[in-house]
């Protein structure tokens, strides 16, 4: 700016000062460059302003032959200069190049350089200012967690949340309709929530049959960068991760311990796999049955009138069973024992089979019972309930001696199993009687 000043020059024998005033004009003759956003895509970068002091080019020359623009290592797609440009003032157009080279390296969806502008003509002339090139978002994994009923879908920087409002619950609008898409569902359809512009929590409709290993295929024109600058998103597939930490899927089995030569068997296993596992089940003492039982691989074992399988009476068979869950989890063998027994015995079965609560309802349950159709003998049946397993212990009153049960809400402990047994014998002969076990689950609420 400008500086008025003033001196005085006052010879040694003179005894007033001659005083005079006059102005200096000081200005800055260095070159800067600057640019509204110094940003752009990392591919298909619109061209953009740039805005210079004390570097003053020819608008009658092409800019190529007067200046070099590079962004890091990388020279300007394009360069021109703009006519408003004059004697202190330098407007350019810039193209931003493709930064997508084989040295181009981006952080958290970044990559900073240094955009430079200097003359041909000498190499000292010139002026710098940062720039960011911004690269599309990419999945970086999707996990599923230890139940395999919801997804964590981690991207490697912010995006604009595929434009999704808070309310919007759609997967479509992030994922592809293929193949796995479609095993998100099953009787609802999955749920897709943002909880951070970085995190996608997807939740599974209920019956849904995705698994590990599946690939999910991120959806063209959707996801981009937090700030829009990036370009979209390509369509890829990224694989479902297995759970870093798996959890063992707990057993139990329930149905008959006692069984005549006219009885059929039925056994049922219960897993607290969300998905059904598959089973595997055998005879540890028997070759006959152990291969009739390795022929099912679901959580039932129906075995006809008479048991044709079992042919050795009054012998306590040993069956056992495991699960082995989506994740190759596999349970610790679960043993039940039921004995045949060569003189008649009373049949016992449950109504329901098995028993889901949660822990403030009442479990209930009922027994029915048929007689021996290897006898034609009738009298009154007795019962006797008992605790075979479970955390905590369940008051003997609740154990009786109907063909009932009802254990009160708030009495079992939450998320946890018990295995209970009913004893039925004859009146008229206390020989003759029949166990079976049914398991109640109690759910985490």
């Amino acid at each position: 700016g400008e500086v008025l000043a003033e001196m005085s020059v006052q010879p040694g024998d003179a005894a007033v000062p001659s005083t005079a005033s006059f102005g200096f004009t000081f200005f800055d003759d260095s070159i800067s460059l600057s640019c509204v956003a110094c940003l752009a895509p990392s591919e298909a970068a619109a061209p953009f302003q740039v805005t210079m002091t004390n570097f003053e080019l020819s608008t009658t020359r092409a800019a190529s032959d007067q200046i070099t623009v590079t962004f890091g290592s990388e020279a300007a797609a394009a360069v021109t200069i703009d006519d408003s440009s004059n004697g202190t003032l330098t407007v350019l157009e810039i193209t931003p190049p493709s930064y997508e080279c084989a040295s181009c390296s981006y952080a958290g969806g970044v990559a900073a350089v240094e955009l430079a502008v200097v003359s041909r003509t000498d190499a000292s002339r010139g002026a710098s200012s940062p720039f960011t090139f911004w690269t599309a978002p990419v999945i970086s994994t999707i996990a599923m967690d230890q139940l395999g009923l919801q997804l964590a879908v981690t991207f490697d920087h912010s995006t604009n949340r595929a434009s999704m409002s808070s309310s919007d619950r759609s997967c479509g609008q992030v994922f592809a309709d293929e193949t796995a898409f479609a095993k998100m569902s099953g009787i609802t359809a999955p749920k897709c929530v943002w909880a951070t512009a970085l995190t996608l929590n997807v939740f599974l409709g209920v019956g849904a049959t995705l698994v590990p290993g599946d690939a999910l295929t991120l959806k063209a024109g959707t996801v981009r960068s937090a700030n829009l600058v990036s370009p979209y998103s390509e369509s890829k597939a990224t694989s479902v991760a297995t759970p870093e930490f798996l959890k063992e899927p707990s057993l139990s089995v329930s149905g008959p311990t006692t069984i005549d030569q006219c009885s059929l068997l039925n056994l049922k296993a219960a897993s607290d796999s969300p998905r059904p596992p598959d089973f595997a089940w055998s005879c540890l003492n028997h070759a006959g049955l152990d291969a009739a039982l390795r022929a099912f691989t679901t959580s039932q074992v129906a075995l006809a009138s008479g048991t044709p399988e079992m042919t050795v009476l009054d012998m306590t068979y040993e069956i056992g069973v495991t699960a082995t869950d989506m994740f190759g989890s596999v349970s610790k063998e679960v043993m039940f024992k039921v004995f045949k027994a060569s003189a008649p015995a009373p049949q016992l079965y449950f109504q329901p089979a098995s028993v889901a609560v949660t822990r403030d309802l009442m479990a209930e349950v009922r027994a029915v019972t048929v007689f021996s159709q290897c006898t034609d003998t009738k009298s009154e049946m007795l019962f006797q309930w008992a605790q075979v397993s479970g955390p905590t212990t369940i008051p003997a009153q609740y154990l009786g001696t109907i063909s009932q049960l009802r254990i009160p809400g708030g009495t079992l402990q939450a998320a946890a199993t018990y295995v209970v047994s009913l004893t039925v014998s004859m009146s008229n002969d206390v020989s003759k009687q029949s166990s079976s076990q049914m398991v109640i689950s109690v759910g985490a609420l």
